[in-house]
């Protein structure tokens, strides 16, 4: 078990020291929209459930949709995967919420770097949602989902080197 958390109120630094004394590896900030290129869609706070509150604890968890986006953020793809199978999300609305992230987040070239070149090495994101191969960006371009997808993978996968691919 970790803790990956946004913490509203009281000392960040001591409550990460009082997990780290007690062995509970954390991940712990102010604004965990933060933690990457790529933000977190717009209203993930309204929408998370509180599942604990008294007078000195609020803890709620991501709503499920923001959950798999969290994990895409962070390279987590089987994480996202898994959440998306468990409850049974709707890929349109994944989609949704991750072109709510990409317009939240700062412009930066790592949601464009995809010039010219082949696809040398595996796909991770775009084959976990769509349960298809693909062997070049043309096959994508092509496929309705897949093409939406390809946001995601160009942040995510880091086993490619988008400056080469070539689009004919």
């Amino acid at each position: 078990m970790d803790i990956n958390a946004e913490v509203e109120k009281g000392d960040l630094f001591e409550l990460y020291n009082f997990l780290k004394e007690k062995g509970i590896p954390a991940d712990l900030s102010e604004n965990i929209s933060g933690w990457s290129v790529v933000a977190m869609p717009e209203g993930y706070i309204e929408r998370a459930k509180v599942v604990v509150q008294d007078k000195n604890l609020i803890i709620k968890i991501l709503d499920p949709y923001d959950f798999v986006i969290a994990k895409l953020r962070r390279g987590t793809q089987e994480d996202a995967l898994f959440v998306a199978k468990k409850f049974n999300l709707n890929s349109e609305k994944i989609l949704k919420y991750g072109e709510l992230a990409i317009k939240g987040s700062i412009k930066d070239t790592a949601l464009l770097n995809f010039k010219r070149g082949k696809l040398k090495l595996k796909l991770k994101v775009i084959p976990a949602f769509t349960g298809k191969e693909y062997l070049s960006i043309d096959e994508i371009l092509k496929d309705k989902i897949a093409k939406k997808l390809l946001w995601a993978e160009i942040l995510f996968n880091d086993k490619i080197n988008w400056e080469n691919i070539r689009i004919k």
